[in-house]
């Protein structure tokens, strides 16, 4: 009976009346939460962790840039050696670890 109540109270913060229904602890059924892939088992639809926030950032910026040379909007090439000298590479400060 608790785990009726607190699946009721799940669908309705997620706005979903239909989920409490019949067979509601099935949770392999992709059409009890639109969107989210089958299988997707107790995760909550669109949270990202950190990392995966990051690799989404960084693979839409190279897409861009990608997008860009294929325009013609900017070109890659490699540093001429005077450029290289005039803007030596940075010395990195070194990870601490945890």
């Amino acid at each position: 009976m608790i785990w009726e109540i607190q699946l009721a109270q799940i669908a309705i913060a997620l706005g979903d009346e239909n989920l409490a229904g019949n067979d509601a602890t099935r949770t392999d059924d992709a059409s009890r939460c639109p969107g989210a892939p089958a299988g997707a088992g107790n995760r909550v639809q669109g949270m990202k962790s950190q990392k995966e926030r990051s690799e989404e950032r960084r693979k839409e910026k190279l897409a861009e840039i990608q997008e860009q040379v294929e325009k013609g909007e900017l070109s890659i090439r490699q540093m001429t050696p005077a450029e290289r000298k005039a803007n030596p590479p940075k010395e990195r400060k070194p990870r601490g670890s945890r």
